[in-house]
């Protein structure tokens, strides 16, 4: 089970909308036992929007109030049963249930914090979720020495490692890789920020790009190698040539031919000479 005060947190959170996935990452737990948590704690079955006019049932009366109790807006209470906003004001009247007050400053746990910052949300957001105010949670922050440009920083400086890390096992496992493969198969776009990184932190690394593919008389490379980008280490420059070999619309095109497009695209004289 769940420590109390990560309860308190997931019931907020899932109260409030977040999605499920988010819930999971902040919380660090896995996607698929948060709606076994969610029943585990009591709390209303999400559900796709209900149809209009649906009717408030006498059972339905409590769990109104105990929606409203864990945090739930009215808006998000209305839209959970189908029916107008004025409806759900109208029962909360009637329970005596007064208009909620902000609280003030709620414990938020710093790296549940810390976890909501890192994942985008915003102050406003996050202040929403707890109920309280904007300020609050910049007080916390400050509190915390949680610096958001800091944790935008650490979160790109992640990314950046997780994806140099991703080009590693490719050249360990065949020497280069091609920024196609990148793009299709991990939605990585090779720039020149991520080639200055790669130059800084692999020794060895080598890369060039395909301006061109075809000359005058040849149609060498296909259309799709147009602004390709291979990157490899060196030592691997057969390997590289294999591949672009192996990869020739015209299988007869002279040696010479493929020389003089390599260099009119500036490849390295170690991936020229290979050929």
């Amino acid at each position: 089970m769940l420590p109390h005060e990560k309860q308190e947190v997931f019931k907020r959170l899932w109260l409030s909308g977040v999605k499920e996935s988010e819930i999971a990452r902040i919380l660090g737990l896995r996607v698929n036992t948060v709606a076994i948590y969610a029943k585990i704690l009591g709390l209303p079955l999400r559900s796709r929007r209900p149809p209009p006019n649906k009717k408030i049932k006498n059972k339905d009366i409590e769990l109104i109030k105990e929606m409203w109790l864990n945090g739930a807006t009215v808006k998000e209470i209305a839209e959970y049963f189908g029916v107008h906003e004025t409806t759900i004001l109208g029962y909360l009247h009637a329970m005596g249930l007064k208009r909620r007050t902000i609280r003030r400053c709620p414990d938020i746990p710093r790296d549940v914090l810390e976890r909501l910052s890192l994942r985008g949300y915003t102050d406003e957001e996050i202040a929403r979720i707890y109920n309280t105010s904007k300020n609050c949670v910049m007080r916390l922050r400050q509190k915390y020495g949680i610096n958001k440009r800091a944790l935008v920083k650490r979160r790109r400086r992640e990314r950046m490692n997780k994806i140099i890390d991703m080009i590693v096992s490719y050249l360990n496992e065949k020497g280069y890789v091609t920024s196609i493969e990148l793009r299709e198969n991990h939605g990585i776009r090779v720039d020149r920020k991520l080639l200055e990184e790669l130059e800084s932190d692999i020794d060895g690394i080598r890369w060039f790009k395909l301006k061109y593919t075809s000359t005058a008389k040849f149609t060498v490379f296909p259309a799709k190698f147009n602004n390709m980008t291979i990157v490899y280490l060196e030592g691997n420059e057969d390997k590289v040539i294999t591949f672009l070999l192996n990869n020739t619309i015209e299988k007869n095109v002279p040696s010479k031919t493929i020389k003089q497009l390599l260099k009119a695209n500036s490849a390295p004289e170690g991936i020229i000479n290979a050929l």
